[in-house]
Order: C-alpha cells, then structure tokens, then sequence
C-alpha cells in the first residue's frame, strides 16, 4: 500500500510538469531533482499522456487479478452457502468445494471449476474481508470498572487441590487480603468442609490481628446450599459463624473464573510454587507465607 501511494505521487507530479511545459524526456530529471525515484521511460510515458492522474485506489485495482470463482453461477452458490453457514463451527470450504462440483459441473453447467480449493479458500476470504458475507455474531462479555474496596476492608478465599510427590494430594484453603500482598495458606489431606473453613478464617484472625468487615467466596458445596435467582441459602455452619464474626458475605457466580477476583492469582501462585515441590506425603499444618502475589 505504501509503494502505491508513492507511485500515485509521482504520477501526479507527472502530470503537474506536463502542463507546466516540461518535456516528456526530462521528466526523469526533474523528478530525480526533486528527491523522487523517477518509474522507467515506458510508465512516464503512459502516465504523461494522461489528463487527470488516476488514484491510489486506482492504481492498486490496476494489479488485481480477476477472481476465479467471480462467475456469476460460481458466486450464488458461494455466498448463499456461506451465509447459511456463518454459526456452523464445522462448515469447510472442501465440502463447498464438493458441493460447487455437484451443483456445477455434474450437472453439465460447467465443464469444471475455474479454480482448485485453495483458490476457492482464498475467494472466501476476499467476500469476507469486503463485507460480501454476513460476519458471525459474536456476543462478547461486558465488563464493568469495579473500584477496590478500601484497606482492610475484604478479603477473598479459594480452595485448590495439587498432586505432590507419592501420588497423594494436597488440599489448601487460600485467602487473600485485598489491597495487601499477605495471603493466608492452610493444607490438610482431605478436602475442607463448612467446620474447617469456618476454622481457617478464625485461625487467619488470630493471625492477621484483627476481623474484616466482608467475605468473597465461590459457589463451594461446603459453604453454600443452594442459590436461586441471586438469592443465597448458607449451610447452617458457616451461617451461623457468619452471624458470629459479623461478616458480610459476597458471592460470586458459580462456575465462573472470571468473576473470582484477584484471589485466583495467588491460588495458582501458591500451587506452582509451594505445593508441587513438596515431597513425601501431605501436610497436616498451617503454612503461612507473605509477600505471594
């Protein structure tokens, strides 16, 4: 594109010397005096016989072969297929390509195809680049700003599993206090329940100094019953130590990464990092680490 725009450029000073009286054959000086790369004698000579200077877009036309499959009966059959098509995750251009061959040349409409599959891969391109084809929808996800919460206002918590060495896994619990980079671990060899998650975040008081006002949980089995048109039913344990601790409690969507927050980050952080390496068989401790984000 940008060799065209030079050479509509220099086409157009053409055309400009010419009805400034400049001599076809000293075109190329002029231009070479002007800091321009003069074409060769027969592309002057072409363009110094014009009136208007042609365009970029022009120019760039004028090198364009003609499409293969440009054939009217050819690009029917193409475009509606296409269009039927466009949510078809399965759809190929070799079964267009077979199915030209049916509608086409079985049929003695055509002798045969102007052009092999590539060349039929490559005219679908081109009508979908120019907009002759109906892209697909795709109706993306909208995301919102959120604003952090203040300091020491929120804290998050995940759980995860990781195989150590022996064949034996490790469960952790992992919360995280927004807006700081400590992150709370504890693993066991079992998967924790409402009891031993109500533990944890006790254990985690203990060790922090001091309660926050909100928790950001997942849809786990062990802290949330049932969840129905955004209302939330707790399981008995965890409501009460709720109740208890005077924590607010925000949940996100079930089975929906996206909408855990920052506590993801550290759960794989601690995963990579500290349980794979761990030899022998799983811990039964509290392990505690600062500075993991």
């Amino acid at each position: 594109m940008a060799t065209m725009q030079k050479l509509a450029i220099v086409v157009k000073k053409i055309i400009e010397l010419k009805k400034q009286g400049i001599a076809q054959s000293d075109i190329a000086v002029v231009l070479t005096n002007m800091n321009l790369k003069p074409p060769s004698a027969p592309t002057i000579r072409k363009y110094y016989n014009m009136d208007d200077a042609p365009s970029a877009a022009q120019l760039t036309s004028a090198f364009e072969k003609p499409k293969a499959f440009e054939d009217p009966q050819c690009k029917e059959i193409i475009l509606t297929t296409l269009a039927v098509n466009k949510e078809n995750v399965k759809f190929t251009i070799s079964s267009l390509y077979d199915l030209l061959e049916e509608e086409l040349v079985d049929t003695g409409v055509m002798k045969a195809l102007p052009g092999n599959e590539q060349t039929l891969r490559n005219y679908c391109t081109y009508l979908r680049k120019t907009g002759q084809v109906p892209e697909k929808e795709i109706q993306g996800r909208l995301y919102n700003f959120v604003d952090d919460p203040p300091p020491g206002k929120q804290i998050q918590l995940d759980y995860g599993v990781q195989r150590i060495d022996g064949g034996e896994q490790i469960y952790f619990i992992c919360i995280r206090v927004r807006r700081s980079r400590i992150l709370f671990v504890q693993g066991q060899d079992h998967r924790f329940n409402a009891e031993e998650t109500c533990r944890s975040i006790y254990l985690f008081f203990i060790f922090i100094g001091g309660r926050f006002e909100e928790l950001v949980i997942d849809q786990d089995s062990a802290l949330i019953s049932s969840e129905f048109l955004g209302e939330v039913v707790e399981t008995r344990v965890f409501k009460e130590f709720l109740r208890e601790q005077e924590l607010k409690l925000f949940v996100c969507r079930k089975a929906d990464p996206e909408s855990k927050g920052s506590v993801l980050s550290p759960s794989f952080h601690y995963f990579a990092s500290f349980a794979e390496p761990l030899p022998g068989p799983a811990p039964n401790c509290v392990l505690q680490h600062e500075g993991c984000e």
